[in-house]
């Protein structure tokens, strides 16, 4: 063994290579970006994060927390050096609203341990051999679907207008393999990195992040600046003109000059109805909104308007009474672990949430209106109504 003594920056390339810390970015933030572009950047990520969380809480019945986001600049190459593990990574493209690429990613170890979780096995993950099957991928695609999904339905709130995707494309992915995909081909273009630590109530502790080109990311930032002012009817200026010292700093924030952390978002499993996963904390830029003035909406009354020649009379009612409409009885539901799904077979016997004699539900257009029990007539099933709750016609329409 030699007795050769290594200096700071050998050890620390020494544990670059062997995975156990990661090389930061080789770009600085504040080149590519203006602090009030990652602020806005940061915002954006936390409430989008935070609808994430919500959603994969509510498919994994676990406590999920994502916490405060951390900007900065990177290439793929400099990627590939600070994640040579294999990743798995969703791609969404913006179709409608917004134009561009993003990609969603975790890391494969993660992935192992979230798709265990929702498909019921219990096995022991081997971090040194993970093995991804078709049903692990596609469950992970569900997840991250429905995360990317519930996202961009958060971000069309942000900026008031409809934003649609792209069905996202789920893939295992090694950063250093090559070209990630035809959006992001370039080795050296400048992309932003928004990284959040996840927490997964008795799981794990790990990262999820979002890749975003910075001509994206400076777009998106630049429509959620105009809305906002739109808003709060200030005069249209430039999001890049505006110095950075109009948005209020959190002290996480000036100790973090790279960065621009943002409160965290975290979700609970709710126990009975599902309560909203975010609240966005009064100093973040979005907030600025909170200026508005909002008065009481006045609608007008349907249950006593024949007086009122403004309105026409309901007494028309009658030219639709012959519009057929469905009427379904539920008898019960379940719920069931893909696992379990996928070994249904002829003769398998699924049990309900009703217990024999139960009531059943007579739903009218997905309205309940009563209940009822089942009966037979002549070979056919039917229901005969114990409870009645019928609204009027207009409700029923």
């Amino acid at each position: 063994m030699s007795n050769e003594v290594l200096d700071q920056d050998q050890i620390e390339q020494m544990l670059v290579e062997a995975g156990q810390v990661s090389e930061g970015p080789d770009l600085l933030t504040d080149d590519y970006l203006t602090k009030n572009e990652q602020d806005l950047l940061g915002e954006i990520g936390n409430i989008c994060m935070g609808t994430s969380a919500t959603t994969m809480s509510t498919l994994l019945g676990r406590k999920v927390g994502i916490t405060t986001p951390m900007i900065s600049i990177h290439t793929l190459d400099s990627l590939s050096r600070e994640y040579p593990v294999p990743l798995v990574v969703s791609e969404v493209q913006y179709t409608e609203g917004l134009e561009g690429n993003n990609l969603l990613i975790l890391k494969e170890y993660d992935v192992a341990l979230i798709t265990n979780l929702m498909l019921g096995d219990e096995e022991e993950v081997d971090p040194d051999h993970i093995e991804l099957t078709e049903i692990h991928m596609s469950a992970m695609g569900e997840i991250m679907n429905q995360m990317v999904g519930s996202s961009a339905t958060a971000l069309a709130d942000i900026l008031h207008k409809l934003v649609n995707i792209s069905t996202p494309t789920t893939r295992r992915l090694v950063m250093d393999s090559g070209v990630v995909s035809d959006s992001f081909a370039d080795p050296e273009s400048p992309l932003v990195k928004i990284s959040f630590k996840m927490e997964i109530e008795d799981l794990l502790t790990s990262e999820i992040m979002q890749i975003i080109p910075v001509e994206f990311a400076k777009s998106t930032a630049d429509s959620v600046w105009r809305q906002m002012q739109e808003d709060t009817g200030m005069t249209e200026e430039p999001l890049t003109s505006v110095p950075a010292a109009q948005v209020p700093a959190t002290p996480a924030q000036q100790a973090q000059p790279q960065s621009n952390p943002q409160p965290a978002a975290e979700y609970v499993q709710p126990q009975g109805d599902m309560q909203p996963a975010y609240n966005a904390p009064e100093n973040n830029v979005i907030r600025e909104r909170q200026n508005i003035r909002v008065s009481e909406p006045q609608f007008p009354s349907f249950n006593n308007i024949s007086g009122n020649p403004q309105i026409p009379s309901l007494d028309n009612i009658e030219m639709i009474m012959d519009v057929p409409m469905n009427v379904t009885v539920e008898l019960g539901k379940t719920h069931k672990k893909i696992r379990d799904i996928l070994d249904f077979n002829i003769g398998s016997v699924i049990v309900l949430d009703r217990i024999a004699g139960d009531m059943v539900d007579i739903l009218v257009n997905g309205k309940c209106i009563g209940k009822g029990e089942v009966v037979v007539i002549d070979d056919n099933y039917g229901i005969r109504i114990t409870e009645i709750n019928m609204p009027n016609a207009n409700d029923l329409i």
